[in-house]
């Protein structure tokens, strides 16, 4: 009876020995594999989130750049906008200038018809009378006798249709030529002031500051002479 309990406990201990080296085979030929492919799989995802978090990175830094370049862009485009709106402004400047200097053109064009037709009016003008108005010795005022002269003149001119005046302005033969000539514009200028202030437009009078008058060479020039010489000649023409 013991000998069989001894035997029956070996053959328990030899099934649980054979036993346990069944369960290790089993673990070794299908757990590891398992285990291999679990780290394999760990491995690779690692690795795809190593590459994913190199990737945002990346695209945040060209999302950077392309921020850069735009804000860039629309700093460019600002400075564009307040060239074009400068440019329109000169533009429109240019185009007022351009319009006054067409204005200015035809005032002028203007003009030079109305100095043409003065040029033909004057080319076909006739003297209707000649007045002489004299002066004091190196004076330039008029005389009583003078403006009483100018009177006269003035009021035949507004009878007449587009008068045109000459005045010349003249002196003696005493002093310089340059003085003389001075003179002789002086007087010249105050008969075309009497004249204006009797209503005479300035447009129709034209004066000239001529001096010593010429005359013929001879040892001696009398005092009523010289008188006769200081003398402005007011001279009245019309169509």
């Amino acid at each position: 009876m013991r000998t069989l309990r001894i035997l029956f406990g070996v053959a328990v201990v030899v099934a649980l020995v054979t036993t346990g080296c069944a369960t290790k085979k089993y673990v070794r030929e299908n757990v590891a594999p398992v285990d291999k492919h679990v780290a394999d799989v760990e491995k690779k995802s690692a690795e795809t989130a190593a590459n994913l978090t190199s990737l945002a990175e990346k695209t945040q830094k060209d999302i950077s750049r392309v921020e850069e370049r735009a804000m860039t862009a629309d700093g460019k485009a600002v400075e564009a906008g307040r060239a074009a709106q400068q440019a329109d402004s000169r533009a429109a400047q240019a185009g007022q200038s351009a319009q006054g200097a067409q204005q200015l053109a035809q005032q002028n064009q203007t003009r030079i018809g109305d100095v043409q037709r003065s040029v033909e009016n004057i080319e076909n003008l006739k003297v209707v009378s000649t007045e002489e108005v004299l002066f004091d010795f190196n004076k330039s005022v008029l005389t009583d006798e003078a403006t009483a002269k100018l009177d006269q003149v003035a009021q035949s001119v507004t009878r007449l249709n587009r008068p045109q005046l000459e005045v010349e302005g003249f002196t003696d033969t005493i002093g310089s030529k340059d003085f003389n000539l001075a003179l002789g514009r002086k007087r010249a200028d105050a008969v075309v002031r009497y004249l204006v202030g009797k209503g005479i437009p300035l447009r129709r009078i034209h004066v000239i500051g001529l001096g010593e008058p010429e005359i013929e060479a001879k040892t001696r020039v009398t005092k009523q002479e010289r008188q006769q010489m200081r003398r402005v000649v007011v001279r009245v023409l019309a169509p």
